[in-house]
């Protein structure tokens, strides 16, 4: 079983990340939606210190009912970024891009621009 459904080669798809409310205290679940760029989707990105993947620290987040590894600089900006009440839907590379698939990265890191161009808002963390 895997986090990610097929995006295809040809065209404008991205998954975002619809994060479940909760407070700072619980984990952090969410759900990857596939969207298209052409059709405006409306959501967040997150522009984060990545830090080295091999070395830092890592925390464990549910996505799609799976638990999914990632950074602690990310983990701290999903916690930091999740609403109490409501879902957020949020873009973050590490995520919402199969690292492990290298033509899909490749086809990605090329719709790169417009995923920033395209937020609703870009959210910075800088890991403080």
């Amino acid at each position: 079983m895997s986090f990610y459904d097929s995006l295809g080669l040809k065209g404008a798809a991205i998954r975002v990340l619809n994060v479940q409310p909760g407070e700072w205290d619980e984990k952090l679940s969410c759900n990857l939606v596939v969207v298209d760029l052409d059709e405006d989707p409306q959501y967040e990105a997150i522009s984060y210190v990545w830090g080295n993947p091999q070395a830092s620290k890592r925390s464990v987040i549910q996505v799609n009912g799976m638990p999914m590894s990632i950074t602690q600089s990310l983990y701290t900006a999903l916690k930091r970024y999740r609403l109490a009440e409501q879902t957020r839907t949020m873009w973050a590379d590490a995520i919402c891009i199969n690292q492990e698939d290298l033509q899909e990265r490749s086809l990605q890191v090329l719709l790169m621009g417009r995923v920033y161009s395209q937020c609703t808002t870009c959210q910075i963390w800088l890991g403080l």
